[in-house]
């Protein structure tokens, strides 16, 4: 499954996620804003809705704006509501979506989670 929108794209794969379990990794690119906002939000809804856990990897995105923070918080609520095991890869404080997020008043990841995700490490095997 593939996404792809004015300046954003995604796609889907497999991978060993927490606790050893099979994930759906959904790795996006470009520029996250209000141009692909219905369209990410419904990709990620539809990712979510037939899976058991779900990697989110932003390694690649190279712009933000608010909307796509709110998306990821949607996110969160929907894969917890609907007992989806979510994660997102872990990011450098210099790259630009944690860069972002903070200035725009969100607390820099904390516990272990960000956004209600639990962040971890760049393979995605964590404990």
């Amino acid at each position: 499954m593939k996404f792809t929108g004015y300046g954003m794209s995604g796609s889907v794969g497999s991978e060993k996620g927490r606790k050893g379990r099979k994930s759906r990794k959904v790795s996006l690119a470009g520029a996250a804003t209000i141009d692909d906002a219905v369209a990410l939000a419904e990709f990620l809804r539809e990712v979510a809705s037939d899976a058991k856990s779900l990697i989110i990897d932003l390694n690649e995105v190279k712009s933000v704006d608010v909307s796509f923070f709110q998306i990821l918080l949607a996110t969160a609520k929907t894969c917890f509501l609907s007992e989806v095991e979510a994660s997102i890869v872990a990011l450098p404080d210099e790259h630009v979506v944690s860069r972002s997020a903070i200035a725009a008043g969100f607390s820099a990841p904390a516990d272990g989670f960000w956004f209600g995700l639990a962040c971890i490490s760049n393979t995605g095997a964590d404990a």
